[in-house]
């Protein structure tokens, strides 16, 4: 999978992965670091996981500064990183699944 389509990844049907396309189009090109300081926090999250699932090292750094950014700007507290996949449903990603843009 893409990482732009992980990215704007909205929800997904058997093996088909639903990508917003307005969102994807409006944001692309933006790294996880911009897309937190806009408040799209979701697209920050998966942009810096699929890097460190890539293994690069910046991923995790991302993924922390996200944790920092959020803890800053929202009422909630969250406590790690691992916290906030569990907010957003992101646990892994889909090697081999199908995009559909809606």
């Amino acid at each position: 999978m893409k990482k732009e389509d992980f990215m704007f990844a909205v929800g997904s049907s058997g093996d088909t992965v639903v990508v917003d396309k307005a969102l994807k189009r409006k944001y692309r090109g933006k790294n996880s670091r911009q897309l937190a300081d806009e408040g799209l926090y979701k697209p920050a999250f998966c942009a810096a996981f699929y890097d460190k699932e890539a293994g690069l090292e910046s991923g995790q750094r991302d993924l922390e500064y996200l944790l920092e950014v959020v803890n800053r700007n929202e009422s909630c507290r969250y406590a790690s990183v691992e916290v906030l996949s569990r907010l957003f449903g992101v646990f892994s990603v889909p090697q081999t699944a199908k995009v559909k843009l809606i």
